[in-house]
């Protein structure tokens, strides 16, 4: 495998892997992929999301797919066409607030 170097193309190396280096490679990977948001509740057992509220109402709907069912293609013209006319076309359109 070449590996290339940010720096300067004569900093390129070139490494060889086994199928074990490789598997640990993988495995290293696959801890330090974890988004950093979800790091602090990876270690968090279950036990303490059962003192949240709302975790019955989970666990009464969990079969549920909550997907809202979505028409294919653009949805049906109606009478009502919405558009705002511009005066001058050049200046930028904004609200003062």
């Amino acid at each position: 495998m070449r590996l290339p170097a940010k720096d300067a193309p004569e900093h390129d190396f070139m490494i060889c892997f086994t199928n074990d280096t490789i598997k640990r490679i993988g495995e290293a990977l696959k801890r330090n992929d974890e988004p950093e948001k979800a790091k602090p509740f990876l270690g968090t057992d279950w036990e303490s999301f059962k003192i949240n509220p709302a975790y019955p109402v989970l666990i009464e709907y969990k079969d549920n797919d909550f997907k809202p069912d979505l028409p294919d293609g653009l949805p049906m013209e109606r009478g009502i066409e919405h558009r705002i006319d511009i005066n001058d076309q050049n200046v930028a359109i904004y609200r003062q607030q």
